[in-house]
């Protein structure tokens, strides 16, 4: 497999050369005849393993940025992550892909101090790709022409409008909050934060609805495979296995629709009840853990969080006023980072937040994958309460640490 992959690559690089550069090869007919008997005997290599070549040409039109980093996952599993000068304004990539693959763009710090948007993503898929971008204007920006991301435009589309919807409510509910009359109002603020409350809810039923009817409508869009990690906090496994099994196979059997088939199954042995009793995984250095050492000497929680996450980092005082208080009764807490290859940021972001001392974990490619695949972990802040005996005893997704007191005060009456 990895002589095909290696002479794919050949070939990849290649193929870039008979696409941008024809004005010469049309006078080399012997060099153009090689390239393109390559080409064919690629095609049989590629199918038995499951691989394409894509090459990737990308335009930034705004002026003063010379260099962007980009990053994506290739056939290898490889996640390629680097800075890129700019040659009068253009980059190039030419690697292997299994699937449909996002491509992020992020722009260094001191690149066009004017521009807003930072951070842009799309899909590319096998064969050649061309993008014309602006960070500034985002109206001048021409995608790559291919059906997946026509549909993820289109998913973002829909849901970028919910979403201004939601926005401009709460922008009026916070003006009214602080308008002069009613600013320091008790009555007001707790109104307030009533509607907000509303509002949030509303946001994220408009989320479900419209994730919903896209799956519904687009069966054959790799794109329909994105909502699932976050419906699964949302709605009922039976449901979401029904939005599964309606798409099509060859959406079905990509890496990405395996992971989030995974993911369902794990749902099932992840509610409240479930025991993990066994289940082993290994941390950054490799060195094995298991859950039932670590609940051996009291109950345990778990807090999925990111240095991103600004809700994650705010429950992070009340969860250390909880392991102060029932720590001497055999309370543990264990902090599970999804920062991935952010390990400055992660580092940052615990030394800042005072948890640096407790037991840290973190998501990137290593053996706590496995915990929060069996965890099913999607959305952030996740908390997921152990009693002794390694039953989830307790669950929540999203912000808010009332119910947890509740929860592990139970747990030692």
């Amino acid at each position: 497999m990895q002589l095909a992959l290696n002479l794919n690559y050949l070939i990849s690089r290649l193929r870039s050369i008979l696409f941008f550069h024809w004005r010469y090869m049309h006078k080399r007919v012997a060099t153009a005849a090689i390239v393109l008997t390559l080409l064919v005997f690629s095609s049989g290599s590629i199918a038995q393993v499951g691989v394409n070549l894509f090459d990737l040409q990308v335009t930034i039109l705004d002026d003063g940025i010379d260099s962007v980093r980009f990053s994506y996952s290739n056939a290898m599993g490889e996640y390629k992550r680097e800075y890129v000068q700019l040659k009068q304004g253009l980059f190039k990539i030419a690697d292997s892909i299994s699937q449909p693959t996002k491509i992020a763009l992020k722009l260094p710090p001191q690149s066009a101090a004017g521009v807003k948007q930072r951070e842009l993503e799309f899909y590319v898929v096998g064969g050649m790709n061309v993008a014309r971008i602006s960070f500034s204007k985002p109206t001048q920006t021409q995608w790559p022409d291919n059906p997946v991301q026509k549909d993820f435009i289109e998913f973002m589309a829909r849901v970028s409008v919910k979403q201004s919807k939601i926005d401009s409510l709460q922008l009026a509910i916070f003006n009214m909050a602080n308008a002069a009359p009613f600013r320091g109002d008790s009555t007001v603020a707790s109104l307030v934060s009533r509607l907000d409350d509303l509002i949030v809810a509303a946001g994220r039923n408009a989320y479900v609805e419209t994730a919903v009817r896209f799956i519904q409508s687009h069966p054959g869009s790799f794109i329909s495979l994105q909502p699932f990690y976050v419906l699964s906090d949302q709605i009922g496994i039976d449901s979401l296995q029904v939005l599964f099994d309606g798409l099509k196979e060859e959406v079905r059997i990509t890496r990405s629709g395996k992971l989030v088939a995974e993911h369902l199954a794990s749902i099932g042995s992840s509610r409240i009840g479930s025991s993990l009793k066994g289940f082993k995984f290994t941390d950054l250095n490799g060195l094995a853990l298991s859950l039932d050492s670590i609940v051996k000497t009291g109950p345990v929680l778990f807090d999925f969080w990111a240095s991103w996450c600004g809700p994650c980092i705010a429950d992070f005082p009340a969860v250390k006023r909880l392991l102060h208080q029932y720590e001497s009764k055999g309370l543990k807490v264990v902090f599970v980072s999804i920062d991935g290859q952010k390990k400055k940021e992660w580092a940052r972001a615990m030394g800042t937040s005072g948890i640096e001392s407790y037991l840290n974990l973190l998501v990137d490619g290593n053996g706590v994958d496995a915990l929060t695949r069996r965890l099913a972990v999607g959305a952030i802040p996740d908390k997921i309460l152990f009693d002794t005996e390694n039953r989830i005893v307790y669950r929540r997704v999203g912000a808010g640490t009332a119910e947890l007191f509740k929860a592990i005060e139970k747990l030692f009456q």
